[in-house]
């Protein structure tokens, strides 16, 4: 925990932002919680991708141009409140609904425009915002992926995220919570990767999260945001282990006494030691190259998923 606690010494302010789309956001709010403690504002936020299955019909990711309501800080980034909405979703964002909760204005990362373009958006925001300290907070643990584990789904995001990371001068700090709950990486898998990080001095320590933690859960669910990896966070707090099987994954999602936990690492070390997708897609500045060199790595890519889905959907109305 000391080589932890270091890590926010002298810090002021931080931004804090889910890396991997979905309902990563809802795992800032731990994070922004315990650096209050440590008497650091912050800002938190997430990526604009909601998945074809629970928010945005839309396979992909949404461009900062497609946002109504915002207060665009770059081509990439916009700060949103409870008023932002995205045209054709069935529902609102996370980042709006915790806007309403906890009366903040998250923000939105647009990675469309490739490694490059978040890098540029990134470095805006911190120095819009005057922030020191930068974390990028992952749920479920898949940006700890090699490129090779079976299980891999959702690889655009977090990988491409972790890249833009590792260019950025401010200090900066790799975060996950839920290990192994959304079902992408076996605890196993996740382990060997722990380890490697561990041996190349990229890994600074944990903590458990609180019964405040557990209730920004609680209170998100409860106001309409779907996250599979908070409903199992909550149940793995109530002392529930059990192995289950999610039809659109290859292994059994294991809740273990990880899944309370949230682990902080070096991202570059991650990046050089673990995850090969992000050192393939440093370069990129377009979505779609992002997209082919997940392809040529022999990993289907989640944007294909949704369309997949979205097929599969429409077939069943006919």
């Amino acid at each position: 925990m000391k080589k932890l606690a270091s890590l926010f010494e002298h810090k002021k302010r931080a931004l804090i932002i889910g890396i991997g789309g979905g309902a990563d956001v809802v795992s800032t709010l731990p994070i922004r919680r315990y650096l209050q403690t440590k008497n650091i504002n912050s800002f938190i936020g997430g990526v604009a991708w909601q998945w074809a299955w629970t928010v945005d019909p839309k396979p992909g990711p949404r461009s900062i141009n497609e946002i109504i309501n915002c207060q665009k800080i770059s081509d990439t980034v916009a700060i949103v409140d409870s008023k932002t909405f995205i045209p054709g979703t069935r529902g609102e964002y996370p980042e709006s609904i915790i806007s309403k909760l906890y009366n903040t204005r998250p923000l939105l990362i647009d990675i469309t425009k490739g490694v490059k373009g978040i890098v540029y958006g990134l470095k805006t925001a911190i120095n819009y915002l005057g922030c020191d300290l930068f974390i990028g907070v992952d749920a479920g643990g898949d940006v700890l992926e090699t490129g090779k584990e079976k299980g891999i789904r959702s690889p655009e995001a977090d990988s491409a995220m972790l890249a833009a990371m590792t260019k950025l001068e401010t200090p900066n700090v790799l975060a996950v919570v839920g290990l192994g709950l959304d079902g992408e990486l076996t605890l196993h898998e996740l382990r060997r990767s722990i380890s490697k990080c561990k041996r190349h001095g990229g890994y600074y320590g944990s903590y458990k999260l609180t019964s405040q933690d557990l209730q920004f859960y609680k209170e998100c669910i409860e106001n309409g945001i779907k996250t599979g990896v908070g409903t199992l966070i909550l149940e793995a707090a109530r002392g529930i282990r059990k192995s289950f099987i999610k039809s659109d994954k290859p292994y059994p999602v294991k809740i273990s006494s990880l899944a309370t936990k949230i682990l902080f690492f070096n991202p570059k070390i991650v990046f050089n030691y673990v995850n090969v997708i992000s050192r393939t897609i440093e370069k990129t500045t377009q979505f779609e190259e992002i997209n082919r060199a997940i392809f040529q790595l022999g990993i289907k890519p989640m944007q294909e998923r949704e369309r997949e889905f979205l097929a599969k959907s429409e077939k069943l109305l006919l």
